[in-house]
């Protein structure tokens, strides 16, 4: 369920009524079932102060946001009694303050009043609050384990936040196995590797030997015994108790998605950490949350860390980043610079993680020109900002490389073998340039990449007209789209942009209305995509066949955004519209011919 959050400004002029209100929002201890995962529900509850009435009940989905489920709340009260009520009595006084400023933004007139105790309202709570919902409980909570203290737990959600804040997924993988040579953690946790380069799931997985992560990296049976793991998600990923320790004692994190656990996690069941093992974890946490990206590359540092039980030393070694290491340097000695950059480049392209990232700078250790160093250095950059000066150095670097090339073969660059790896990465950082909006810098590129290959073999023609659109430099694309090797491109993507273009030029309606059905004749499934009247898939498809939803997608992939930003473009499109119920029953023959094939 959506709430809004806002009262009702319709309501700014009504009367106020003699109801005092206890409020609050509880999380409901039993799991409810969505799919594939499940939640705690919340429970919002007005009760009137002077009889004990549970005058409203809302509960509510997965965890959100509190003050829009209390305003929803309030507006469903007001409806029924035509009135604001006198008093609202809540114990949060951040919800409160919350509250007023929605309240004073909306015009609605109450006051907001914070109490220590709210009696009537917890009595509705131990009616209300669980009726009809199982109770379930698999793991005990942190607190019921011998000799934790809320302390401990602080103690271990500040460094939670602070290694989740340091966002060490950004330089390593869960390839890159870490050794915790001391202090020793648990059983099963001598080596460990960082969770999130993915995007999907944040935190640290352990594992008992080398053998057992590499089982794991292959997706082979994790042990029958389980797996120490910390892992963050949203409060609902936490057992009951656990995620009210958070809410209540508002225990430090990061975001709403980076509540913290540590367990060890089996099949069936999950551990809690004992006082000791939480406190190594929160050292843990501190120490690789302090490691800079520096310190990781010799493959191995140590850190003093103050934990919950005082200083302690972490020391860290990365075994395959060591032997990675150690291999570079037995390169012959004789070898020319240019074909040991080239060597090493191979290697890491064969590998991963901090080893690739190691054997490239090694590279350009040796040749500061090593194209596919560079190239490889910048696709690992997540920022398009710290991956341009890289790919502006492996643009330049080729160009330094190919000066012959440059004189002589200019209209047939692509089919010299030696200089594909300029011409991918001169490609890399247009689109590099493109996801900047630096659209004029983009098109400069790849007018450039035409001249030097006619034939446009990567297809540069497309991503160079929508950077030509984009930047508003219409004489220039109308020039490419009638190119005499170009014009009779019966692409898609060609066709709708044609006619974009003839409608941005202001060209007679009824000509630009015949461009669209000649395009709509070539793939009658863009026009609907651009609308939204047709979902495409979630996924890019890898092939696709002229006129098919495949080649739809990847045409409004590149499209889109022109004909978005262009002031009633999307309009023009109406004239299509005697064709959508027939796309529609194509559409849905061809979604159930490909559900039997699989």
């Amino acid at each position: 369920m959506n709430y809004h959050t806002g009262m009702n400004r319709n309501y700014a002029g009504m009367q106020i009524g003699d109801l005092a209100i206890e409020a609050g929002i509880e999380r409901l201890a039993g799991r409810v079932a969505d799919g594939d995962h499940s939640y705690f529900p919340r429970i919002c509850l007005l009760v009137d102060q002077a009889s004990g009435m549970v005058l409203r009940c809302e509960i509510s989905g997965p965890a959100g946001d509190d003050v829009a489920l209390l305003c929803e709340t309030i507006n469903s009260l007001v409806d029924s009694f035509n009135a604001w009520p006198r008093q609202i009595h809540l114990k949060d006084p951040q919800l409160a303050a919350r509250l007023r400023e929605v309240m004073l933004a909306s015009g609605a007139r109450f006051e907001v009043v914070v109490r220590e105790s709210l009696p009537m309202l917890e009595q509705a709570l131990s009616f209300v609050g669980n009726a009809g919902i199982p109770r379930t409980k698999k793991t005990p909570a942190l607190m019921d384990v011998p000799g934790m203290t809320l302390d401990h737990v602080l103690a271990f959600a500040e460094a939670a936040r602070e290694f989740y804040d340091s966002e060490p997924w950004q330089y390593l993988v869960d390839r890159d196995l870490i050794e915790i040579e001391s202090p020793h953690g648990p059983p099963g946790t001598q080596f460990a590797q960082v969770l999130g380069a993915g995007g999907e799931t944040f935190g640290m997985g352990f594992a008992a030997s080398r053998k057992i992560h590499e089982d794991l990296i292959a997706s082979r049976d994790a042990p029958r015994g389980g797996l120490w793991c910390i892992l963050f998600g949203d409060l609902d990923a936490l057992e009951y108790e656990d995620g009210e320790l958070w809410r209540l004692h508002r225990l430090p994190v990061a975001n709403q998605e980076a509540y913290a656990s540590f367990q060890k996690i089996s099949k069936t069941t999950a551990k809690q950490p004992t006082p000791q093992q939480l406190t190594w974890a929160e050292g843990l946490l501190r120490a690789l949350a302090q490691t800079s990206e520096v310190e990781l590359d010799p493959g191995h540092w140590e850190k003093e860390i103050e934990t919950f039980s005082g200083t302690q030393t972490y020391r860290f070694s990365m075994p395959v980043l060591l032997e990675a290491n150690a291999g570079a340097s037995t390169l012959p000695s004789d070898i020319p610079p240019v074909e040991a950059a080239r060597e090493l480049c191979a290697r890491a392209c064969e590998s991963f993680g901090r080893v690739q990232l190691n054997l490239a700078r090694q590279a350009l250790q040796v040749d500061p020109d090593c194209l596919d160093a560079l190239i490889l250095l910048a696709q690992r950059e997540v920022e398009a900002e710290r991956a341009l000066p890289l790919m502006r150095r492996a643009v330049e670097a080729g160009e330094r490389s190919l000066k012959e090339h440059f004189e002589k073969g200019v209209g047939n660059f692509w089919l010299i073998p030696a200089t594909r790896p300029y011409m991918e990465a001169r490609r890399k950082l247009a689109l590099l340039l493109t996801s900047l909006e630096e659209f004029h810098q983009a098109a400069d590129h790849l007018r450039d990449l035409i001249r030097l290959n006619p034939n446009d073999n990567q297809g540069n023609r497309y991503l160079f007209a929508q950077c030509l659109l984009h930047a508003n430099r219409l004489d220039e694309l109308d020039e490419l789209l009638n190119h005499s090797i170009y014009k009779d491109d019966f692409s898609a993507e060609w066709a709708f942009t044609r006619a974009l273009l003839e409608y941005r030029q202001g060209k007679d309606r009824q000509e630009v209305r015949r461009r669209l059905e000649a395009a709509q004749q070539l793939n009658p499934f863009v026009a609907p995509m651009l609308r939204g009247e047709l979902d495409p898939p979630t996924r890019l498809p890898e092939i696709y066949s002229p006129g098919s939803e495949e080649e739809a997608v990847i045409c409004v992939t590149q499209i889109a955004d022109g004909w978005q930003q262009s002031p009633g473009a999307l309009k023009l499109l109406e004239c299509l519209v005697d064709t959508r119920e027939k796309l529609a029953r194509k559409w849905q023959r061809e979604r159930q011919k490909k559900h039997k094939r699989r």
